[in-house]
C-alpha cells in the first residue's frame, strides 16, 4: 500500500513529508490478480492527504480530516458549512 501510496503522491506533486500521516488499518483483499485492495486503500489514502476547496457562505474553505477514527465510523457532512440557524434539525 505504501508504494502506491508514495507513487499516487508524487504524480500529484505531494510533499513527501506528508505520507507519514497516514496510517492503514486492517487487511483484506478483492478477488483479483492485481494489488487492487492496496490500490484503494492507497487512493484513500492520498484522497484524505488533499487539501480539497469548497464554496461555503463564507467563501473558499478547506475541509479538514478528522483526527480520530473509530471503528468503521466516518465523520461526513450533507451540507457545506452555512450561518447558524440557515436550517432546520433533523432528528
Amino acid at each position: 500500500m505504501r508504494g502506491f501510496l508514495r507513487e499516487i503522491w508524487r504524480a500529484a506533486q505531494g510533499r513527501e513529508a506528508e505520507l507519514e500521516h497516514v496510517h492503514f488499518v486492517g487487511s483484506g483483499s478483492l478477488p483479483s490478480v492485481f494489488a487492487v485492495a492496496d490500490l484503494a486503500a492507497a487512493s484513500v489514502g492520498a484522497a484524505g492527504l488533499a487539501p480539497t476547496m469548497e464554496t461555503i457562505f463564507w467563501g473558499k474553505a478547506q475541509r479538514l480530516q478528522g483526527p480520530v477514527t473509530v471503528g468503521h465510523a466516518t465523520m461526513a457532512w450533507d451540507r457545506p458549512a452555512a450561518p447558524p440557524g440557515s436550517a432546520q434539525p433533523a432528528w
